[in-house]
């Protein structure tokens, strides 16, 4: 829950952005409910097409890492700081990744009155942590820095227990 909310902080309100919870979108995909409370977001915040959206996603309770969504180009990229990609395609978490991008993608589409149409994955090649408790501190600095503009290769370990502090 603090991974979400301080994803919240560092979205700097910037109206073509926007940083939203992943188990939000997961159970407006099965709840009708949800559903409704998700249109509702999507009218106060008048998401675009051209909206892109962070969330970070939570494997099997033990990991994290960030996604980017585009929904104009339909595209997915996911930022793992644990498990190393080659070519654009993932090494690791392999079915529980992909059961969450297929209902984070359907539930964007959802929010953007979309066709829920496949989405092009992309898993970009970042830099990989040091041990086996910083994939959130790792998620939340890709997300600061790429909505700030800011390239993701040159993180040094001083950024991230500034970043542990600051959580």
């Amino acid at each position: 829950m603090t991974i979400n909310v301080y994803l919240y902080m560092i979205q700097c309100g910037k109206p073509h952005i926007s940083c939203i919870d992943t188990l939000f979108l997961e159970l407006a995909s099965r709840d009708h409910s949800n559903a409704v409370a998700l249109s509702q977001l999507c009218l106060k915040k008048k998401f675009k097409s051209t909206t892109t959206f962070y969330t970070v996603i939570c494997l099997n309770n033990t990991h994290w890492v960030l996604a980017k969504l585009r929904p104009e180009v339909r595209c997915i990229e996911i930022f793992d700081s644990l498990v190393q990609c080659t070519s654009g395609k993932k090494l690791g978490f392999g079915s529980v990744l992909e059961t969450k991008i297929k209902i984070l993608t359907q539930s964007v589409a959802y929010l953007l009155c979309m066709e829920p149409y496949d989405w092009d994955i992309q898993y970009r090649n970042v830099i990989q942590q040091t041990d086996q408790s910083s994939c959130g501190i790792y998620s939340l600095i890709f997300a600061r820095r790429l909505i700030n503009g800011l390239d993701i290769e040159n993180i040094r370990p001083e950024e991230t227990e500034i970043m542990r502090r600051q959580l």
